[in-house]
């Protein structure tokens, strides 16, 4: 069985508390019932850029990869938060074993929700 790749494992060896969600933010939520694990990733409007966090319980895999998303999110240009592509981020690294990818689908479902909420409750001037 596959570990996680080297990136997300130095994102579950510092798991830390993250800072805590700012009142004007939005969040997604990632849950697996089966198992327990839940994450939620919140996107706070700065301007043009967002800040972005997470909060939760679960598996390693789960954990890291919020840490992981939240770290690259964390800043970015609103715009640019439609281009990031988790999946192909952990393929990159070279992917995650066999009994890892329902993490992988939980801090999806988080961070589309996440987005779609910041896109609905803040959008962009244009």
């Amino acid at each position: 069985m596959a570990g996680l790749p080297e990136p997300l494992l130095s994102h579950r060896k510092a798991l830390a508390p993250g800072p805590p969600r700012p009142l004007v933010s939005t969040g997604g939520v990632g849950e697996n019932a089966a198992c327990g694990d839940r994450i939620e990733l919140w996107l706070a409007p700065e301007g043009e850029r967002v800040r972005c966090g997470y909060a939760g319980r679960g598996c390693g895999a789960a954990l890291a990869l919020a840490s992981f998303t939240a770290a690259a999110l964390d800043g970015t240009a609103r715009e640019r938060l439609g281009t990031f592509d988790l999946r192909g981020e952990v393929e990159r690294m070279g992917g995650l074993g066999r009994t890892q990818h329902h993490a992988l689908e939980l801090v999806l479902r988080a961070l589309e929700q996440a987005r779609e909420e910041l896109e609905r409750g803040y959008p962009l001037a244009r």
